[in-house]
C-alpha cells in the first residue's frame, strides 16, 4: 500500500495545481482542512478599516477561495485517478464497503 500512495503522491506533485494540497488525503487518508487557510478578518480599534487594509484582505480571500476550488477539483481528479488504478475485482470490493 506504501508503495501505491508514494507513486500516486509523487504523480499528483508533479501534475497537479497545488498538489501539495493533497498530500494528507494520500498519505494519511483523512480529508484536508480547508477552513485553516481562510484569513481572519482583520478587526480595527478605531471602527473603520483602512482602505488598503481592506484591499489587501479581499485579495488574500480571493486567493482562498481559489486554492479551495482548486483543491475540490484536484480530490475529484484524485478519486478518478485512483479508481483507474485499481483492478475490477477491487472497485468491486470498494463498492460494497461504501454500502
Amino acid at each position: 500500500m506504501k508503495l501505491f500512495q508514494s507513486m500516486i503522491a509523487s504523480y499528483v506533485l508533479r501534475e497537479y495545481t497545488k498538489g501539495r494540497d493533497l498530500m494528507s488525503i494520500i498519505n494519511k487518508i483523512e480529508e484536508v482542512d480547508a477552513s485553516k487557510w481562510k484569513p481572519a478578518a482583520s478587526t480595527s480599534t478605531g471602527g473603520k478599516i483602512p482602505e488598503s487594509k481592506m484591499m489587501e484582505y479581499t485579495l488574500v480571500y480571493n486567493e482562498f477561495l481559489t486554492r479551495k476550488s482548486i483543491l475540490e477539483d484536484n480530490k475529484s481528479s484524485l478519486q478518478s485517478l485512483i479508481k483507474g488504478q485499481c483492478t475490477p475485482f477491487l472497485l468491486s470490493e470498494l463498492k460494497e464497503l461504501g454500502e
